[in-house]
Protein backbone atom coordinates (compact mmCIF):
# COMPACT_ATOMS: atom_id res chain seq x y z
CA UNK A 1 0.00 0.00 0.00
CA UNK A 2 1.02 3.52 -0.43
CA UNK A 3 1.24 6.89 1.66
CA UNK A 4 -1.92 7.58 0.13
CA UNK A 5 -3.82 4.66 2.19
CA UNK A 6 -7.09 5.61 3.54
CA UNK A 7 -7.12 5.72 7.46
CA UNK A 8 -10.15 2.54 6.78
CA UNK A 9 -9.39 -0.05 3.91
CA UNK A 10 -12.32 -2.45 2.93
CA UNK A 11 -12.40 -5.63 1.30
CA UNK A 12 -12.86 -4.14 -1.95
CA UNK A 13 -9.87 -1.11 -1.25
CA UNK A 14 -7.66 -4.31 0.14
CA UNK A 15 -8.24 -6.32 -2.79
CA UNK A 16 -7.15 -3.52 -5.36
CA UNK A 17 -3.93 -2.28 -3.41
CA UNK A 18 -3.03 -6.50 -3.13
CA UNK A 19 -3.42 -6.46 -7.25
CA UNK A 20 -1.39 -3.30 -7.87
CA UNK A 21 1.73 -4.40 -5.56
CA UNK A 22 1.71 -8.30 -6.56
CA UNK A 23 0.26 -7.55 -10.48
CA UNK A 24 -2.50 -10.15 -10.07
CA UNK A 25 -5.96 -9.91 -11.47
CA UNK A 26 -8.03 -8.23 -8.95
CA UNK A 27 -10.72 -11.18 -9.26
CA UNK A 28 -7.22 -14.01 -8.79
CA UNK A 29 -6.50 -11.73 -5.54
CA UNK A 30 -10.30 -11.79 -4.18
CA UNK A 31 -10.58 -15.76 -4.83
CA UNK A 32 -7.39 -15.75 -2.34
CA UNK A 33 -8.65 -13.61 0.03
CA UNK A 34 -12.11 -15.33 0.59
CA UNK A 35 -9.85 -18.32 0.67
CA UNK A 36 -8.04 -17.88 3.32
CA UNK A 37 -10.93 -15.74 5.51
CA UNK A 38 -12.84 -18.87 4.91
CA UNK A 39 -10.08 -20.74 6.23
CA UNK A 40 -9.60 -18.90 9.02
CA UNK A 41 -13.13 -18.91 10.05
CA UNK A 42 -13.08 -22.58 9.65
CA UNK A 43 -10.73 -22.94 11.95
CA UNK A 44 -11.74 -21.13 14.82
CA UNK A 45 -14.85 -21.85 14.48
CA UNK A 46 -14.12 -25.91 14.82
CA UNK A 47 -11.97 -24.48 17.81
CA UNK A 48 -8.11 -24.22 16.49
CA UNK A 49 -6.48 -21.44 16.37
CA UNK A 50 -4.28 -19.47 13.12
CA UNK A 51 -1.25 -18.16 13.88
CA UNK A 52 0.41 -15.11 10.73
CA UNK A 53 4.35 -15.12 12.23
CA UNK A 54 4.93 -10.54 12.90
CA UNK A 55 1.15 -10.30 12.11
CA UNK A 56 -1.09 -12.34 15.02
CA UNK A 57 -3.15 -15.36 16.15
CA UNK A 58 -6.91 -15.90 15.50
CA UNK A 59 -8.25 -18.00 18.59
CA UNK A 60 -11.93 -18.80 20.31
CA UNK A 61 -12.29 -18.28 23.80
CA UNK A 62 -15.23 -19.82 26.02
CA UNK A 63 -16.71 -17.15 28.20
CA UNK A 64 -17.89 -18.52 31.54
CA UNK A 65 -21.65 -18.37 32.60
CA UNK A 66 -22.03 -15.35 34.80
CA UNK A 67 -24.36 -12.94 36.20
CA UNK A 68 -25.05 -9.65 34.61
CA UNK A 69 -27.59 -6.89 35.60
CA UNK A 70 -29.69 -5.12 32.91
CA UNK A 71 -28.82 -1.81 33.28
CA UNK A 72 -32.43 -0.21 32.91
CA UNK A 73 -34.08 -2.00 35.21
CA UNK A 74 -31.40 -3.50 37.38
CA UNK A 75 -32.38 -6.51 37.37
CA UNK A 76 -30.41 -9.88 37.14
CA UNK A 77 -29.80 -12.82 34.85
CA UNK A 78 -28.04 -15.09 34.34
CA UNK A 79 -25.19 -15.28 30.69
CA UNK A 80 -24.55 -18.93 29.60
CA UNK A 81 -20.76 -19.64 28.56
CA UNK A 82 -20.48 -18.62 25.38
CA UNK A 83 -17.13 -18.52 22.73
CA UNK A 84 -16.00 -16.05 21.31
CA UNK A 85 -13.42 -14.80 18.66
CA UNK A 86 -10.41 -13.00 19.29
CA UNK A 87 -7.82 -11.66 17.95
CA UNK A 88 -4.27 -11.51 19.59
CA UNK A 89 -1.46 -8.84 17.59
CA UNK A 90 2.32 -10.07 17.22
CA UNK A 91 4.62 -8.72 19.44
CA UNK A 92 6.56 -7.43 16.60
CA UNK A 93 3.30 -6.15 14.75
CA UNK A 94 2.23 -4.21 17.48
CA UNK A 95 5.89 -2.01 17.61
CA UNK A 96 5.45 -1.64 14.24
CA UNK A 97 2.36 -0.15 15.19
CA UNK A 98 3.52 1.78 17.79
CA UNK A 99 5.92 3.32 15.50
CA UNK A 100 3.40 4.18 13.21
CA UNK A 101 5.37 5.07 10.35
CA UNK A 102 3.56 3.57 7.52
CA UNK A 103 6.12 3.65 4.61
CA UNK A 104 8.10 1.40 7.51
CA UNK A 105 5.32 -0.91 8.64
CA UNK A 106 5.25 -4.72 7.52
CA UNK A 107 4.98 -8.32 8.53
CA UNK A 108 7.42 -9.72 6.35
CA UNK A 109 9.92 -11.99 7.89
CA UNK A 110 13.57 -10.49 7.86
CA UNK A 111 16.11 -12.14 5.54
CA UNK A 112 18.56 -14.71 7.57
CA UNK A 113 21.97 -13.02 7.61
CA UNK A 114 25.01 -15.50 6.39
Amino acid sequence: MTDSTPARVNKAALVSAVAAETSMAARDVARVLDTTLDTIARTVTAGGSVSISNFGTWLARTLPPRMVRNPQTGELRHQPARTVARFRIAPRFQTTVQGADPAAATVRKRPKSR
